[in-house]
């Protein structure tokens, strides 16, 4: 339980970094983007310590997102608010989904078999808008739809503004842009590799799980003990697994309310 409690402090705390608003709403913390009504852009997680009753909790949750014009979302692990899922049911949430939660340490991570032509580049603060724009437009395009404009350079000015401080990496194969990662803001020795993500083309042929085992072995460069990400299915937990990725027994609740 303990290493699930971690886990959930690190979601908060990368948050409260890198959230363009931030609304307390006891025993829940709102990320609000008052420049982005997406879907994923707004959400909500539970802080502790937890109350015996969530329902005026909840209603107060719902309160805040409506008067910011945003639909309640949460993201929370499911080991550390057991009832939460049950109660937000009762209140017109929906499960959008339970993603699998898989962890790395230092002693289970594993290399990626080596693929010809396929090199690296960490971005940072520093690095040029080209290469920002390259990054932002995978996931644009493999989280939305294939057929997305690629990013703008105002789109990755921005991005490098707000997210340059995290870890990320920019797989390219002959120079060709094929997969993304990101470690999060790490707290307490523990960070989340998020939004990996694959062009279309190039799925299916290890990017992922390369992107991935990077992205391990540099958090662990660093010190970091633990590395967690959460896995959509099955099929995607195999390829984390290849790199030293092992599934814990709890999930990922993402839920939602519609208006």
């Amino acid at each position: 339980m303990e290493i699930y409690s971690k886990i959930q402090k690190q979601i908060h705390a990368s948050n409260l970094r890198s959230s363009p608003l931030v609304i307390p709403a006891r025993p829940f913390t709102c990320f609000l983007n008052p420049n982005d009504a997406g879907h994923y852009a707004n959400f909500a997680i539970p802080t502790e310590p937890f109350p015996e009753n969530w329902d005026a909790a909840i209603e107060e949750l719902i309160a805040v997102f409506t008067a910011h014009g945003r639909t309640p979302r949460l993201e929370f692990i499911a080991a550390c608010a057991p009832d939460l899922e049950a109660a937000l049911h009762k209140h017109g949430f929906a499960t959008e989904s339970h993603t699998v939660l898989m962890v790395c340490t230092p002693q289970s991570l594993q290399p990626a078999p080596p693929i010809p032509g396929l090199t690296f580049e960490f971005l940072d603060a520093e690095s040029v808008l080209e290469s920002y724009r390259e990054f932002n437009t995978i996931p644009k395009r493999a989280f939305g739809s294939d057929d997305a404009p690629e990013a703008t350079l105002e789109e990755a000015a921005d991005a490098r503004a707000r997210y340059g401080n995290m870890i990320k990496v920019l797989a390219r194969l002959d120079g060709v842009p094929v997969s993304v990662g990101t470690l999060t803001h790490s707290f307490e020795g523990v960070t989340e590799a998020a939004g990996i993500a694959t062009a279309t083309p190039y799925r299916r042929r290890g990017f992922a799980g390369a992107v991935t085992g990077m992205l391990a072995a540099r958090a662990f460069a660093t010190g970091l003990e633990l590395v967690f990400l959460s896995a959509g299915d099955e099929r995607a937990g195999r390829v984390y697994a290849r790199v030293g990725f092992e599934t814990t027994e709890t999930f990922q609740v993402n839920v939602s309310r519609s208006a």
